[in-house]
């Protein structure tokens, strides 16, 4: 009963008078939709409208651009006689690359400010494709009603970030939409390929040294469970033992050994005290193309006596670590008590994404 499409219709009618009302939306809406509403309805996005930003060009949505077309043109020779569209987005939501079968169906997402330049971040445009996918940093499907803003109830929008596969910065998200009436499972998996082919095209466009470098981490990963660090002028990478594993002050010290083995050429290998107190082994091997050295590879054992104990100590979870508060924490602290206990009924939470708002 609950997964009829009526059902579901239903539950979209009472959340939007909620929502119209000021008052609690119902817990029987999908998470990820609930909380985007939340947000978009805090930010003051329109509902009865799209009402976004032009913004210029910028060298960050060109790199991404670059990567992407070449893939995107490409799937987009099979949409002819589909209404499905593509819409490439840079991390702030502004689109810089639109794809359809025909032109008919570019114009009706120019009619909704779906267009290159417009920006379509969440607390802009409400719910969609682009602006929660950037949001909550994870793919996300929104259907029809679904959307914040009425003028998106036609669409369906299947929404994945896309992430520098060496550097893992967010370069952008990409967004493959049709009419609800077009819809199918396929969307979302279409769109995780499309983006999966993006990002293998933005490794192949890195520069040879930090191509050079992955590539060695990669090798030795497959050889080994052990702690791994790869280090290059422009990025650092982990595996998850040497993530879980590693403070950043850790990290600090670990870069200090590999500028003397960059150096010297040479590997080094030094004993090193973690920040947690455990002591650990770090061999540091330099990572060449012919005789330059393009970064470093360091490999972390536990030092002779955790040998002994079978396995090495990992760095405590955060739920058992002292907490740390800078004078800023707790003047946050301070606001929201004195907010908690004020006659407010909306309180809004502002920071750029990814800074925990949520």
């Amino acid at each position: 009963m609950k997964d009829t499409t009526e059902y579901r219709r239903a539950v979209l009618q009472r959340a939007r008078r909620a929502l119209e009302q000021g008052a609690e939306l119902p817990p029987e809406l999908p998470e990820t939709i609930r909380c985007s509403w939340t947000r978009s309805r805090l930010a003051a996005a329109p509902m009865d409208r799209i009402a976004v930003p032009y913004v210029a060009a910028d060298p960050a949505g060109e790199r991404l651009l670059r990567a992407a077309r070449p893939v995107l043109d490409r799937f987009a020779q099979q949409l002819a006689g589909t209404h499905v569209s593509l819409v490439l987005a840079d991390p702030d939501g502004r689109v810089v690359g639109r794809w359809a079968g025909d032109k008919s169906a570019l114009r009706r997402l120019s009619r909704v400010s779906i267009d290159e330049g417009y920006v379509l971040a969440e607390e802009l445009a409400g719910t969609n494709g682009v602006g929660t996918a950037l949001e909550v940093l994870a793919p996300v499907t929104i259907v029809g009603a679904e959307h914040y803003a009425e003028p998106l109830h036609r669409l369906v929008c299947a929404g994945v970030p896309i992430r520098h596969p060496l550097t893992r910065r967010l370069e952008g998200v990409l967004d493959l939409a049709c009419p609800t009436a077009d819809a199918n499972g396929l969307l979302m998996p279409a769109t995780l390929d499309l983006a999966a082919q993006i990002e293998r095209e933005m490794s192949m466009r890195a520069p040879e040294r930090e191509r050079v470098v992955f590539d060695a981490f990669v090798a030795r990963s497959r050889m080994t469970s052990a702690a791994l660090v790869a280090l290059s002028e422009q990025y650092m990478v982990t595996n998850a033992a040497a993530a879980d594993l590693l403070e950043p002050r850790d990290e600090a010290c670990l870069w200090q050994q590999a500028l003397e083995s960059l150096s010297s050429g040479r590997p080094v290998t030094r004993p090193m005290q973690l920040s947690a107190g455990s002591m650990i082994t770090a061999r540091c091997t330099p990572i060449m193309t012919g005789a330059r050295p393009v970064g470093a590879l360091i490999e972390v054992t536990p030092a002779a006596g955790a040998r002994a104990a079978g396995q090495l100590p990992r760095r405590r979870s955060r739920a058992t670590q002292p907490p740390k508060r800078s004078r800023a924490t707790a003047r946050f602290e301070q606001e929201l008590t004195d907010a908690a206990q004020s006659l407010a009924r909306v309180i809004l939470l502002d920071g750029e994404h990814g800074s925990g708002r949520l």
